[in-house]
């Protein structure tokens, strides 16, 4: 895989300046998490500005944990994202749900926890989120783990990379996983929820060389 084929999704973004700027650095996707218990919680408010912040320009993800599915449909269709990422232990017929409300989902899967891997054909999900699970919390652990895990498996969508994923290994993890696409959230930040733009524009550059992102940015 070419490196300026590789989708980028900057996870945990809290504001709507950082999140055009972060567009503007190259990224494919921003992600904004749901989670109440979260340090990068934001609230629907601040949902709907990020996501009108950039509207036209990139994809916006929602992330849900354990959340009830009609639940998560509804806030992602009110905030206007089309895409909901499922970071919890749902089931199946909660990715099918989802889906048959009109949004794309991306299924969390662990390498080392239920849902796992091996449980990748069990979801209708438009695209898998591969990484190593914290304690209690979805996402922006920082928690490295040996990415080529991921490239074993036969995905049956399109494979995200997360975790522990930052500027300085980056280009490691895609040689040892070969993911069609990487999510980042702690690795280029200052603080939860704060990104460190000069980190963030490193990321990007270190994934895509010197090829600039497609005009078009379609994510999934």
């Amino acid at each position: 895989m070419k490196k300026n084929h590789i989708k980028i999704k900057i996870c945990g973004i809290t504001c709507p300046r950082q999140a055009w700027e972060c567009v503007e650095a190259g990224a494919d996707a921003l992600g904004v998490v749901l989670c109440i218990d979260s340090p990068r919680y934001v609230n629907m408010e601040r949902a709907r500005h990020i996501v009108q912040a950039v509207a036209g320009m990139a994809a916006c993800v929602g992330v849900f944990s354990n959340e009830d599915p009609r639940v998560a449909a509804d806030f992602a269709c009110a905030i206007g994202i089309g895409t909901v990422q499922l970071h919890g232990v749902e089931k199946p017929q909660d990715v099918e749900f989802v889906k048959r409300r009109g949004l794309k989902v991306i299924k969390a899967l662990f390498n080392n926890r239920k849902p796992s891997f091996d449980d990748a054909p069990l979801y209708p999900a438009n695209g898998f989120l591969a990484e190593s699970p914290g304690k209690h919390l979805p996402g922006g652990t920082g928690i490295s783990w040996d990415w080529s895990r991921a490239k074993s498996h036969p995905w049956p969508a399109p494979l995200i990379l997360a975790g522990g994923l930052n500027p300085d290994n980056i280009q490691d993890a895609i040689a040892m996983a070969n993911p069609w696409g990487v999510d980042v959230s702690s690795g280029v930040e200052e603080s939860p929820g704060i990104k460190d733009m000069d980190l963030v524009r490193r990321f990007i550059e270190k994934v895509r060389g010197e090829q600039p992102p497609l005009e078009i940015r379609r994510f999934l």
